[in-house]
């Protein structure tokens, strides 16, 4: 995948977590809010866990989206 210089200044990266358990760059985006849509579409065709970084500050939050028993936000690495 192509990631243009542009889309890495981005401050809020979507990430879709993998079966192996590596993340797989979507898409970057301007504002929390803008990521946190972008999975939910994007769960429509591929459910399941989202990973939104925050460049600025390192933040990382996972969300689980789609066709799952639970949708939910969590930060990463929180123990359910």
């Amino acid at each position: 995948m192509f990631i243009s210089e542009f889309q890495l200044r981005l401050p809020f990266c979507v990430f879709k977590l993998r079966s192996d358990g590596s993340l797989n760059l979507v898409e970057a985006v301007q504002t929390r809010d803008e990521a946190k849509a972008r999975a939910q579409a994007l769960s429509k065709l591929w459910p399941g866990e989202y990973v939104i970084h925050n460049e600025a500050t390192g933040e990382r939050i996972s969300i689980i989206v789609g066709d799952t028993a639970n949708k939910q936000i969590r930060p990463n690495g929180a123990n359910d």
